[in-house]
């Protein structure tokens, strides 16, 4: 079994790392990349404890034991069914979809119904196909992507699933 930490230690010196290889090839380019770092740092900041709170809330609106009933270890494929069908509907960006990602994860639904859901948002939400592919691509376009795209959720928390009794966590 892993540390918690690992993970996020690993991405950490990955970013370093990078950002020392980038800073070393094109020491022009650090300043600037600095800058639109630190502005895209004060723009999410202050989204995120709002947003973090608002899940939370939600989380506690549940009945008790809902959530582990309906997301939890046991749900198999219903569960993942269900956050693929919520993850389609959420609107929002990151902002709104990650705090809610968190708030299930740490309300007790399992990884792979978590996974699920980010997939389901990421890849089909309704709110951007419907301002921005339909108009540009077409109905035709919007409506067969969309539906290619359904089993792909599915098929992402299955595997986060698999992947998790593999490893034991």
């Amino acid at each position: 079994m892993t540390a918690p930490w690992l993970p996020l230690m690993l991405l950490v010196v990955l970013f370093v790392g990078l950002a020392g290889w980038i800073g070393l090839r094109r020491p022009d380019a650090r300043p600037v990349a600095l800058g639109a770092a630190r502005r895209q740092l004060w723009l999410i900041l202050p989204r995120l404890p709002p947003a973090l709170l608002a899940a939370e809330c939600a989380l506690r609106l549940l009945p008790e034991g809902a959530l582990a009933q309906w997301l939890g270890e046991g749900s198999g494929w219903r569960g993942l069914a269900l956050a693929t069908a919520v993850g389609v509907g959420v609107p929002g960006g990151p902002a709104v979809a990650l705090p809610i990602a968190w708030a299930l994860l740490s309300g007790g639904a399992a990884v792979s119904v978590v996974v699920a859901f980010v997939t389901a948002w990421s890849l089909i939400a309704v709110h951007r196909a419907m301002l921005f592919e339909w108009p540009l691509m077409g109905a035709s376009w919007t409506l067969r992507r969309m539906l290619l795209s359904l089993p792909l959720p599915l098929l992402a928390g299955a595997a986060a699933g698999a992947l998790t009794q593999l490893s034991g966590a």
